[in-house]
């Protein structure tokens, strides 16, 4: 007897009470299957029990908001030697900076994972992120680099001066507080909230440097387009549909998207996102546009498309603003709680004043601060110890697989980065990681230097994927810590809960208050 016919026969004989049983059955023993297939295609790999049946183990981590600290106790707990630990079903984390090289080389055979899908604002199109095919990833980004490089846009620093004024009135405007305020013959207690004032910042500077002018928040002092809760609201979502792939597959479904997807005429959500993106490129893409010298305007020099800039847009709000503004206030707050690298950051910002002569109305030059020691020291310290982006950025081995320390890894394995295990490498980084110490950047040779400073920028990815606005980035964290601490003083205002740090790819900080008088130079 045939198959077809076997099989015939046997739904036949299941007709009635039996079928419905029998389907249930089917469904359960398929179901059960995938799961010991799971399971033993990894097997070997250490890591959460219910990881390696599941996504839930993943799942659970990101209501909490604390995605960054928990796969580095992740890491810690079940292998901290590394190099890796299943997390997932067919998901690894790695704390391994040479793993993390590896796969992300400019000759790496690796590729983005289906992780890098969901890492948008605007489900419609992928940006420069999001975009997993290698070839057209590297042609878009070549046609961008003359913008992320500032070589297309002259007077880049000049640009961030200007915003640094701008938040350094506003400081003395709204948040100067005065032990004695001789106005008033009373004191003056004004708390600012850092996490806004540093956000509005970034923002305005990226608004500046990108589009010809700041979106306005230094100005309003305020969440003129209610940018920072739509991204609270949003960020769980990304970051499920990221790391749990059959969440992506719900939310990503065109049919999904096209009844509860976001849309620019919403009045709220990531469509009020998509329309201010959208409206920048309208405009600049326009028949009446003219040329100008910010990164839309290279963009277009350079080929760019409408819907590749629209993108890229979107892409520039939180990837340049949000995870540069972590950093600031991250590092601000891990200051305010070390008097002595506190003191000796003040000490070296007034030298500095006094020997190049620098006046109230002139900004530190990016020449000028990469050659002071304590101030890089702080900056990769701080970054350390508050890395201002904990996405997995999966990627995906080869066919075939590929083998570290020994141990094989199936071909089609998503690898994460679990950067906060790998920042906090008692080997790399000495027995005293979870320590704020600047100098351990400085009291070692140049080659333990090197090789802990190299380690800090992974933060940034590695090779063909890192990120483009790096520079930017670390040009704004240099002018923004000499700046504010040359002119004032910083104090929590809750030194014993100083803010709530959330982690979900991008960081923030919540409740996040400081006391800031003005100073006069240490004597």
């Amino acid at each position: 007897m045939l198959l077809p016919e076997l099989l015939r026969s046997g739904i036949h004989a299941l007709r009635g009470p039996y079928l419905v049983p029998a389907v249930l059955g089917a469904a359960f023993l398929y179901v059960v299957a995938s799961y010991v297939a799971a399971y033993r295609r990894l097997r070997h790999f250490k890591g959460p029990w219910l990881g390696r049946f599941s996504s839930l183990w993943m799942l659970s981590r990101i209501p909490p908001g604390r995605q960054g600290p928990i796969y580095g106790d992740v890491v810690r707990k079940y292998n901290p030697d590394g190099p890796f630990v299943r997390v997932g079903p067919n998901d690894l984390v790695t704390n391994s900076p040479d793993v993390i090289r590896r796969m992300s080389g400019a000759r790496s055979t690796y590729k983005r994972s289906a992780w890098y899908h969901a890492v948008k604002f605007n489900p419609y199109g992928d940006s420069l992120l999001s975009q997993t095919d290698t070839a057209v990833h590297d042609r878009l980004k070549a046609k961008m680099s003359f913008a992320y490089s500032g070589k297309d846009v002259p007077g880049l620093e000049g640009l961030i001066d200007e915003q640094l004024a701008s938040l350094v009135d506003l400081i003395r405007r709204n948040y100067i507080s005065k032990d004695y305020d001789e106005a008033t013959g009373t004191a003056s207690y004004k708390p600012m909230n850092l996490n806004n004032a540093i956000s509005f910042f970034t923002l305005d500077v990226i608004g500046r440097i990108s589009y010809g002018k700041p979106f306005g928040y230094l100005a309003a002092d305020r969440d003129v387009n209610n940018y920072l809760g739509i991204l609270k609201l949003s960020m769980r979502t990304i970051v499920a549909s990221c790391d749990i792939l059959p969440l992506q597959a719900v939310f990503l479904n065109p049919l999904f998207l096209k009844y509860f997807g976001p849309k620019t005429t919403d009045k709220e959500g990531l469509g009020c996102l998509m329309k201010i993106a959208q409206d920048i490129v309208t405009t600049r893409y326009g028949p009446d546009a003219k040329d100008s010298d910010d990164m839309v305007g290279s963009f277009i020099r350079h080929g760019v498309t409408a819907e590749e800039c629209e993108q890229e847009v979107l892409l520039q709000i939180p990837a340049g603003a949000d995870s540069t503004a972590a950093g600031i206030k991250g590092t601000i707050m891990l200051l305010c709680q070390s008097p002595f690298a506190y003191r000796r950051l003040l000490q070296e910002i007034d030298e500095t004043v006094r020997v190049n002569g620098l006046g109230d109305h002139q900004t530190i030059s990016m020449e000028l601060a990469r050659t002071l020691p304590y101030l890089q020291a702080v900056i990769y310290e701080g970054i350390r110890l508050t890395p201002p982006f904990t996405g997995l950025l999966m990627k995906e081995v080869p066919e075939g697989g590929d083998t570290f320390d020994g141990e094989f890894v199936p071909g089609g394995t998503r690898i994460g980065v679990a950067i906060g295990a790998v920042l906090l490498r008692e080997d790399l980084f000495g027995k005293d990681v979870h320590m704020f110490r600047p100098e351990r950047f400085l009291e070692c040779d140049e080659a333990t230097s090197t090789r802990m400073r190299q380690t800090v920028e992974l933060v940034f990815g590695y090779g063909r994927w890192m990120c483009a606005g790096k520079n930017i980035a670390f040009m704004e964290l240099n002018k923004a810590y000499f700046e504010l601490f040359r002119r004032f003083d910083m104090q929590l205002v809750n030194s014993r809960r100083p803010g709530r740090e959330v982690t979900l790819n991008l960081v923030w900080h919540e409740d996040l208050f400081v006391k800031v008088t003005e100073r006069k130079p240490i004597v």
